[in-house]
């Protein structure tokens, strides 16, 4: 099998094992606006001791189906290492107090995914590109959202029992640079960063599948409320405790000669990924109730007119908002940039980086066409952004439009907002697969 291929398989692996530790954080309803469940007056905070009789066979069940999966793709079950995870994973657990009986769910789901893994990794020769490329379209935000829908339909995990795991599991085995972030946001923070972050993409997976029916005013109050809370909480600790909480507090080691580059284009993506949540908590509390009322009809509607109308609008209304959240957040760049000006070219370059950074570690040639797509889509982005930015048109005014100059140049400004997301999905790719290799293999590479 290829370097290529392994790569990828490694990515597949990793979002099959991460979104059964991140993604099912998640409700599948308006958690926020769930009517609260009646409190005890004694809440039990003592640690489930998964060895007592009646809760040994689950966590049997839940450490054979690791070991299962590991030793089919050359693992050894006895490898000591192996073991010590499990271990602290069913501490952490226990002191979260998953009931035992939802381990024997995870495995089952654990098992049920580890099919196609061992496929991967016992299939002879290399995976046809074609296959590769497959990996790579479903292998993004898209695929996370599925999974963790099933996923936590089938656990009936709750979002504090997992947040609570984590939150437990991180406290007592991570690094001391991650710790000191942890401490920083406190456990309330940390577990709502996380778990509510990947619980309104799976909310967003849903309604996009027509899996689930939110009111409007339901589900703006729940994009607000997280959108504050992400405002408030960079507030609080800064965007350099919030890459660090995300898993990007490496630095590449070793003698490889790839190593200086690999940092160069690290320090590029890092620098910023904390101050992209600045840019969303405020774009998520400019959007309105009819905001999505009109994004939920524009969906239903057929190529035409009328969809361009409402294109126009909604992209109108979010470059709005984008380019606000841009600007209000240059303040979390400690003065390192003051202006958009300034903003745009490290933006670019953090796109462009990802995808170097990628390509480095996997050993892949770069495509300068690959390159100058991202260029340029960024380009027209932040032009469409800036046109759109002293514009209030409702949907009246642009429906009663002719399909004259002013009409084309909003709707091809519209286009440029709306093709970005091709870029912005790869840009997620990229984060995504870098962070996860780095997970299994370290960021320690030998010459």
């Amino acid at each position: 099998m290829s370097r290529k291929a392994k790569d990828y398989i490694i990515l597949t692996v990793v979002l099959l094992l991460v979104t059964t530790i991140f993604a099912i954080v998640i409700y599948d309803a308006v958690m926020l606006n769930k009517p609260p469940e009646p409190l005890d007056i004694y809440i039990d905070k003592t640690p489930i001791n998964y060895k007592d009789a009646d809760k040994a066979v689950f966590a049997f069940k839940f450490s054979h189906a690791i070991t299962n999966l590991t030793s089919d793709i050359g693992i050894n079950s006895n490898n000591e290492g192996l073991q010590d995870l499990i271990s602290k994973v069913l501490d952490a657990m226990g002191k979260a107090r998953i009931p035992a009986e939802k381990l024997g769910k995870i495995a089952d789901v654990i098992t049920k995914a580890s099919v196609d893994i061992v496929d991967f990794f016992t299939k002879n020769g290399d995976i046809p590109d074609e296959k590769l490329q497959e990996m790579i379209e479903t292998a993004k935000i898209e695929h996370i959202a599925n999974f963790s829908n099933d996923f936590f339909k089938e656990t009936t995990l709750t979002e504090d029992e997992f947040s609570l795991s984590l939150y437990h599991y991180m406290r007592a085995n991570a690094t001391t640079k991650y710790k000191q972030a942890m401490y920083k946001l406190g456990e309330k923070d940390y577990v709502t960063f996380i778990s509510n972050t990947l619980y309104l993409v799976n909310t967003l997976g849903e309604i996009s599948q027509n899996e689930q029916k939110v009111e409007s005013n339901v589900l703006q109050a729940v994009i607000y409320e997280l959108g504050s809370k992400y405002l408030e909480i960079l507030d609080k600790v800064g965007i350099e405790a919030i890459q660090t909480v995300l898993g990007f507090g490496w630095h590449y080691t070793g003698a490889d000669p790839k190593v200086a580059s690999l940092n160069i284009y690290l320090d590029s993506i890092t620098g910023k990924l904390g101050y992209l949540f600045g840019i969303a908590g405020y774009t998520m509390k400019a959007i309105t109730n009819e905001d999505i009322d009109k994004l939920a009809y524009f969906v239903t509607l057929d190529e035409g007119k009328e969809k361009n109308d409402c294109l126009i609008y909604l992209q109108s209304i979010i470059s709005k908002a984008v380019f606000s959240g841009m600007v209000n957040s240059l303040k979390y760049l400690d003065g390192q940039i003051t202006n958009l000006n300034e903003l745009f070219p490290d933006l670019k370059n953090m796109i462009v980086d990802s995808y170097r950074l990628r390509n480095t570690l996997t050993n892949e040639e770069e495509s300068a066409e690959l390159v100058e797509y991202y260029e340029n889509n960024f380009d027209k982005f932040a032009q469409a952004l800036v046109y759109f930015s002293d514009k209030t048109l409702t949907l009246e005014e642009i429906m009663a439009m002719e399909d004259n100059e002013i009409y084309t140049n909003l709707l091809d400004n519209a286009k440029h907002i709306n093709d970005f997301n091709v870029v912005l999905d790869d840009f997620v790719f990229n984060i995504i697969f870098v962070w996860a290799r780095n997970i299994l293999t370290g960021a320690n590479l030998e010459a």
